[in-house]
């Protein structure tokens, strides 16, 4: 594999630089793949794939954005050792003044020697230049070499999250949650709900959460350009709400992926009604599994969400690992 880091052109000095895609891209893939190895998912090894075959002259970083919700403007820092590619950081816009850091990744052999810290406060640097106020990233709350990093950068904790995964061919277990009198599931409709789902979602902490914009926050703003992406990339959105003659108590989101996969599910409650009705939310929304390609399902919730959690849970997915969210101030 270290062969494969290694450039065939002319040697890159020693030590940190921008981010080239002609020069860098296809040892940073295989930087990715043997960094973080058994962590990457199905989708993650083929947006790899798909990266190592883009070439051409208008090849830039924005083409590693691609597949990231809400991610915009992208930028990087890569680190070189007698030719080799050994570090890689990478961030996207996320907002008008928030980024998101990915990838952080330093080869095996060179861990332990300042080469994450040293590109971290490369990109701090370069994204206060570019009138970042704020860095968000993930990283597992296990991880606790990478923790000591960011603790050391000036990160804080934002909150924690919780991602499971169903599994394909499973319809998931029914919760037969009875929702009460006056509330009923339907369709999301933009136009009408965008502002009660919005107040919902805020409430729900899902405005602030960190990370990129979560699926039910990209329903709010749905227009005729992000349809036409959707069905270009063969996906298909499907949003319900729970109502109620106060308004929307709850709202989830199904991310059909078609044949490429995995599905994504979200879902968010107001707090004085979590545990009282994503269940039946949640029911609703696996109905629609069945007119979908049989591909596993992804979900990721708040680690204090109990009743979102719960039903999940209940319906038969699975944990796979727990995210801290974490935010430089600048």
């Amino acid at each position: 594999m270290a062969a494969s880091l290694r450039l065939t052109g002319s040697l890159v000095p020693d030590g940190p630089a921008r981010f080239d895609p002609r020069r860098d891209l296809r040892a940073v893939v295989d930087l990715l793949r043997l960094g973080f190895g058994r962590d990457l998912a199905p989708q993650d090894l083929r947006w790899l794939d798909g990266l190592s075959r883009i070439s051409g002259a208008s090849l830039t970083l924005q083409s590693m954005a691609n597949g990231l919700p809400g991610a915009g403007e992208a930028t990087g820092q890569v680190y070189y050792h007698d030719g080799q590619l050994v570090g890689n950081v990478s961030a996207f816009r996320c907002g008008r003044d928030v980024w998101v850091v990915a990838n952080v990744v330093t080869h095996p052999a060179w861990r332990g020697q300042g080469i994450a810290s040293r590109l971290m406060r490369l990109a701090i640097q370069d994204l206060g230049r570019r009138g970042a106020h704020q860095l968000q990233l993930q990283v597992r709350a296990d991880n606790l070499a990478a923790q000591k990093v960011y603790a050391s950068l000036g990160f804080w904790r934002m909150n924690s999250a919780v991602a499971l995964r169903l599994p394909a061919h499973s319809l998931g277990r029914r919760t037969f949650q009875t929702l009460g009198a006056g509330q009923l599931l339907r369709p999301f409709h933009r136009r009408r709900d965008r502002r009660a789902v919005q107040a919902l979602l805020d409430r729900a902490g899902e405005l602030d959460r960190g990370g990129p914009t979560s699926q039910l926050v990209q329903a709010l703003d749905m227009g005729v350009m992000e349809g036409l992406d959707d069905w270009m990339s063969g996906r298909r959105r499907r949003t319900m709400v729970v109502d109620s003659s106060t308004g929307p108590l709850a709202i989830g989101t199904l991310l059909n992926q078609g044949r490429i996969g995995p599905h994504r599910l979200e879902m968010a409650a107001d707090p004085d009604w979590t545990g009282r009705v994503e269940g039946a939310l949640l029911d609703g929304l696996l109905s629609l599994v069945a007119t979908v390609p049989a591909q596993d399902i992804e979900a990721e919730v708040d680690a204090r969400a109990g009743g979102p959690l719960a039903s999940l849970l209940w319906a038969g997915f699975r944990r796979s690992r727990t995210l801290d969210r974490l935010a430089l101030d600048l």
